[in-house]
């Protein structure tokens, strides 16, 4: 009987905030000065010309609703495939295929600039390094792997409008920078990044499980 109970109220929290937009569709809470955050991070960009997205998982720490710090992870959505033709050492033709992974680890600041209601906009700065992996075949015949690092820059302006409390639509542009590289890819992976998704909030949602659970278990206000 509980379980029902605490179903039907997590519901009601649910769905009486979507209602209620516009006017109460955000329930006041205290502003606490250090909370976590946690959230997806894909973006759209291109390697070589080639449009391509990444996907992306970043963590961290919010201080009041000044910045946040962290860390992500970052990697391609698939292989990045190049075919041409070339001469061997006897003059014949050939056919090469270069296949790119590419995936990078980086250290986020991010400096809240306009919060409401609803808006919310956002300097992003990211900086790490990363892997540029390279498989070449010939005539689909695998024949070496070429791994190459990378340091990288990233800056960026993001907005986000929040439509109820659980759920928003964020947009982004920036630019991907190669600070230092081992090889001459630095020129294939500097390039423009965007982003147009749709967003889950989950460390609110987690607030109000907890608060939820809280209350209704352990009969705290």
């Amino acid at each position: 009987m509980k379980f029902y109970c605490f179903v039907i109220l997590l519901l009601g929290k649910l769905l009486i905030p979507l209602l209620a937009f516009p006017s109460d569709s955000i329930r006041p809470r205290p502003v606490k000065k250090l909370k976590g955050v946690l959230s997806l991070d894909g973006k759209r960009s291109f390697i070589d010309d080639q449009p391509i997205g990444i996907s992306g998982i970043r963590g961290g720490i919010q201080w009041k609703q000044n910045f946040r710090v962290g860390g992500g992870i970052y990697f391609l959505n698939r292989e990045m495939t190049e075919s041409f033709k070339e001469t061997d050492e006897q003059g014949e033709f050939r056919l090469r295929v270069q296949k790119l992974r590419f995936r990078y680890w980086a250290l986020f600041y991010e400096k809240l600039v306009l919060k409401t209601k609803h808006w919310e906009v956002y300097l992003p700065l990211k900086v790490g390094p990363g892997k540029a992996i390279t498989k070449i075949y010939h005539f689909n015949t695998y024949q070496r792997m070429q791994v190459r690092k990378v340091a990288l820059l990233e800056l960026s302006v993001g907005a986000e409008y929040r439509i109820w409390r659980y759920v928003g639509i964020g947009a982004g542009v920036g630019y991907r920078k190669i600070l230092w590289a081992n090889s001459n890819i630095r020129e294939n992976l500097n390039a423009p990044i965007y982003s147009l998704r749709f967003k889950i909030f989950l460390d609110h949602l987690g607030e109000d499980l907890k608060w939820m659970y809280k209350r209704f278990y352990k009969g705290e206000d």
